[in-house]
């Protein structure tokens, strides 16, 4: 499955775009409370009802753009 077909996936599943995900994620205290990567991939999973590559997908568009 290729990157996008990931995002493309996320949005239709979550009925919220990359973006809005990202927004949500950043203004939650998740990064501020945790440093580590799998315990945001944690957040992320349960905060949207997603799978584990889904959630690595959105982490790594999440720390490229930070």
């Amino acid at each position: 499955m290729s990157f996008q077909s990931y995002i493309t996936n996320i949005e239709q599943k979550t009925g919220k775009s990359l973006d809005e995900i990202i927004l949500h994620i950043q203004s939650s205290n998740i990064l501020s409370e945790s440093k580590r990567p799998m315990e945001i991939i944690k957040y992320i999973k349960s905060e949207f009802d997603l799978g584990l590559g889904h959630a690595r997908a959105i982490y790594a568009v999440l720390k490229s753009k930070s």
